[in-house]
């Protein structure tokens, strides 16, 4: 009603709102954008707000004796104070017992929710990975589940930290840890222990969780997204990454792109030999000035997926980046060598772009000769012309029709 009457809007008839709302990390911006008719909820409370939650907190507590059951409102009272999620998160994982399979699934389950939103493993992965026996068909709504909770339940961490999710319209039960600055400060602290980049690797060897049938297809999103999907700032993240959160953790936080190399190499090969694990690996080794490996990764994309824009792309900036890189270290030192290398990645990288404005972009950086006016009438000659100089016509053999075709 005050919405309407700020905005003078006269009604007669019934009338209702229409309320879309949509989860950022940079509400500041969506709010900026449409300030007019759009509220930023955000983990901050008004000082009326604080006194509601500080009573309430109260009050749970004479009903709750211990905190952690209270965890998730805790956090709200408190604005998930950075700090206090650090102790909380400590004094949990204290005592925790490395080597257990619930402690390998938690890991699992805290890398998952850290870096793919709204991610989880669901309870019959669970069962599988934990080797729990199979129940018949009657029992299997009663029994297995219970089986569950009594063996997850054995580990204090699991029992606090574990909540369970049951999707609306199936009979789908799920595990996810109860707040993701919760998860992602869990994996922190048990990446100490073990670094990240070997909890991957050991999720890759999970043939169980890999291979299990039941909720199959999304738990191999979690993972293909926890490989390649990029922070964009068009969908409310923070920044724009070049690769997925995970691959640049382990290239910048752990110093060993070689190690991130590896574990898409392994995905690739889990995955059945996906084209966009191909493309990543292919973006991993040039970033890194490995082009001979690069291209090799950008041809095996292509073959797998010919014609998708992305891999074309891909491949593009493999050429142009080894043709700028061979450029610039040789200079004005190049030998006629270097002129033919330099006239293929050009060429190559020019019919793998897509658009004639990339094209047009690469064809001015082709340089043959110094710019002097009789050389650039002798190039344009041999460019528009049947004529070919001597002394290039056997060396540039494969390439004059290409050339010419400019």
């Amino acid at each position: 009603m005050e919405a309407m009457a700020v905005k003078k809007i006269v009604y007669s008839k019934p009338c209702f709102i229409l309320m879309s709302c949509k989860r950022s990390n940079v509400t500041e911006d969506f709010f900026k954008a449409s300030a007019s008719d759009t509220v930023v909820i955000t983990h901050k409370l008004s000082q009326k707000e604080k006194q509601e939650f500080s009573t309430k907190v109260t009050e749970l507590e004479k009903k709750f004796p211990k905190e952690e059951f209270i965890i998730t409102f805790v956090l709200m009272s408190r604005e998930f104070d950075e700090q206090y999620v650090k102790d909380f998160v400590q004094n949990v994982l204290r005592g925790i017992d490395h080597a257990s399979d619930i402690t390998r699934l938690l890991r699992y389950v805290a890398l998952l929710n850290c870096y793919v939103q709204n991610s989880y493993i669901s309870v019959s992965h669970c069962e599988a990975f934990l080797g729990l026996g199979v129940m018949t068909k009657d029992q299997h709504n009663t029994i297995r589940q219970c089986n569950f909770k009594s063996y997850l339940f054995r580990s204090e961490q699991a029992r606090i930290l574990f909540i369970e999710l049951r999707e609306k319209n199936s009979c789908i039960s799920s595990i996810h840890i109860i707040h993701p600055l919760i998860a992602k400060e869990v994996l922190n602290q048990l990446s100490q222990n073990r670094p990240q980049s070997d909890i991957v690797n050991d999720l890759l060897d999970e043939k169980v969780l890999l291979q299990h049938r039941f909720g199959r297809d999304d738990f191999i999103k979690f993972i293909r997204d926890l490989f390649l999907m990029r922070d964009r700032k068009s969908r409310g993240d923070k920044v724009d990454t070049l690769f997925s959160p995970m691959i640049e953790h382990v290239c910048e936080v752990e110093h060993n792109p070689e190690k991130a190399i590896k574990l898409l190499q392994t995905a690739y090969k889990q995955f059945d030999k996906d084209a966009f694990f191909a493309q990543q690996l292919a973006r991993l080794h040039y970033m890194h000035e490995k082009f001979e490996e690069a291209k090799s990764w950008a041809e095996t994309a292509r073959h797998q997926l010919p014609g998708n824009s992305f891999i074309l792309h891909t491949e593009g900036q493999v050429y142009k980046r080894w043709f700028n890189l061979l450029l610039n270290r040789k200079k004005n030192d190049l030998t006629p060598e270097d002129v033919i290398k330099l006239i293929e990645l050009s060429l190559t990288s020019m019919e793998c772009f897509s658009s004639r404005k990339m094209q047009q972009k690469m064809r001015g950086t082709l340089v043959f000769s110094k710019n002097r006016e009789k050389e650039n009438m002798e190039l344009l000659k041999y460019l528009l012309t049947d004529y070919i100089p001597e002394e290039i016509e056997k060396p540039w053999f494969e390439y004059h029709s290409r050339l010419k075709g400019l």
